[in-house]
């Protein structure tokens, strides 16, 4: 698909608290949107 994968290396050595005790998968997002009045750019989600 062309996506791309991460590891945090801290969350490997338990420093950051565990979600849950089962595999757990944690999405982020972002919105992009142009200046007000500005219509010859699109709103990008990624």
């Amino acid at each position: 698909v062309g996506g791309r994968n991460t590891v945090l290396v801290d969350a490997l050595s338990r420093r950051i608290p565990l979600v849950s005790d089962r595999p757990t998968i944690i999405f982020g997002a972002d919105v992009t949107h142009p200046h007000p009045g500005e219509d010859s750019s699109p709103s990008i989600a990624a």
